[in-house]
């Protein structure tokens, strides 16, 4: 991918209902312990969207030419890891208390790089609201995918986020030149777990 390397990986485990705890218990480990290659940022369970999930974001060590496996604990029933390359700095720790949304933008073939030029044109003006943990593309699974991270005080702050954003002229007229380039968004809410570094 134009020669760029993977600088973070975002697996997302889904348990069996009731199944949850077990993962937990092995995740907190793994944050005390990590893996080979792992350097855990974020441990997040999904609030709003598919329940008995944990996300977690991992930086790959710099160096590493592989990560080590995560273990599987009984109940799980789905991972996916995505191999990320960040396309702005990614935040490595907060002292919250946060929730956190993770949005998944997919885009037409090939538009990529001109959705991201739009949106890096308009971060700054975007964190006047509310702050990005990070902005990533994929290096498998999905194609022609975006992946970001944003927090929040609370559901009210998401909400008047959108609000203001929504009010903003500059904004609004860059979301009339991306929403062309998109054929999907999803957005998932979260929230920390008690070891994860971001709170």
């Amino acid at each position: 991918m134009d020669g760029l390397t993977a600088t973070h990986a975002l697996t997302s485990d889904t348990m069996r209902p009731g199944a949850l705890a077990n993962l937990l218990e092995v995740a907190k480990i793994e944050a005390i312990f990590p893996p080979t290659g792992r350097i855990l940022l974020g441990s997040w369970t999904t609030e709003f969207g598919e329940l008995n999930q944990l996300h977690r974001l991992w930086k790959i060590s710099q160096g590493a030419q592989t990560c080590e496996s995560l273990a599987r604990p009984e109940g799980l029933q789905h991972r996916t890891e995505r191999v990320l390359q960040e396309r702005r700095p990614t935040l490595s720790k907060n002292s919250g208390p946060f929730i956190y949304e993770m949005r998944y933008y997919q885009l037409k073939p090939g538009l990529v790089e001109d959705f991201l030029e739009l949106l890096l044109a308009h971060f700054e003006l975007r964190e006047t609201w509310s702050k990005a943990v990070g902005l990533w593309v994929p290096h498998n699974g999905q194609i022609n995918e975006v992946i970001h991270i944003w927090y929040y005080r609370d559901l009210v702050h998401r909400a008047q986020t959108r609000s203001a954003s929504a009010a903003d002229p500059v904004w609004e007229a860059y979301r009339q030149k991306v929403l062309p380039l998109l054929t999907n968004q999803r957005s998932v809410l979260l929230s920390p777990t008690a070891f994860s570094p971001m709170k």
